[in-house]
């Protein structure tokens, strides 16, 4: 029986937790603004969690700060951005340049870059803080016919968030230590398509990958503190 402690998965309306806008700096396709309006202690460090699209898995990873920070600011802002390629902080990296990301990108999106103008390319070509990798924009450019049309009233309707707050864990360094092998566990295993990392087992849910956490977080001789669960369209 895997220790969870006093487990308690709330269920929040994304909505209610993280306020969509539209840019007024910025405009189409990198035109939304995304900005955490919750508080919560139970989303502070450390942990790992799991974002899926459409109920099916897309992305593992750690958060390892000591009894701090929040989850929300310090990852799923960032990764709502770049993983739906509609967030006006969207960069592709300093080291990277238009030809690279041309070829990873679908059509529509091929046409919206080669227009983007000059001052525009200069920003996105640069570390914005928050960078969108290649497997990023392959997601996005296989969901386009969606993204491309959301709002911000609908734009998180298919995602699904969830974090694991890992109790029993006395120092940062432990913190890193149980957040880095339980990640690497996770995407070794699991086929995961936003991951750079590929397992070789494609996940036929989210439970089979949440039963695995609570396995290796057992093994490590701790227990699962909080859950929190973040749920698109109700």
């Amino acid at each position: 029986m895997v220790k969870r402690g006093n487990r308690n998965m709330p269920t929040i309306y994304i909505y209610d937790a993280i306020h969509v806008s539209c840019s007024k700096t910025w405009g189409y396709p990198f035109n939304l603004k995304f900005k955490s309006i919750i508080k919560d202690d139970r989303a502070n460090g450390p942990g790992v969690y799991l974002i899926s699209f459409k109920d099916s898995p897309v992305y593992f990873g750690k958060y390892q700060p000591f009894m701090r920070n929040n989850i929300f600011d310090d990852r799923w802002l960032r990764h709502i951005e770049t993983i739906t390629l509609r967030g006006e902080r969207v960069g592709f990296g300093s080291n990277s340049r238009l030809d690279k990301v041309l070829p990873t990108v679908c059509d529509d999106l091929k046409t919206i870059l080669n227009k983007l103008s000059e001052d525009e390319l200069y920003h996105r070509f640069r570390d914005t803080g928050v960078c969108s990798s290649c497997y990023r924009r392959i997601f996005a450019s296989q969901h386009w016919r969606q993204l491309s049309m959301a709002t911000p009233e609908n734009i998180l309707d298919d995602f699904d968030f969830r974090y694991y707050k890992i109790g029993g864990v006395q120092q940062v360094e432990q913190a890193r230590e149980v957040t880095s092998k339980i990640e690497k566990a996770v995407i070794g295993e699991f086929c995961l398509p936003i991951n750079d990392a590929k397992g070789y087992i494609k996940p036929q849910s989210i439970d089979c990958i949440e039963a695995r956490v609570f396995e290796l977080i057992q093994a490590q001789g701790l227990v699962m503190k909080h859950e929190l669960h973040l749920i698109g369209a109700k």
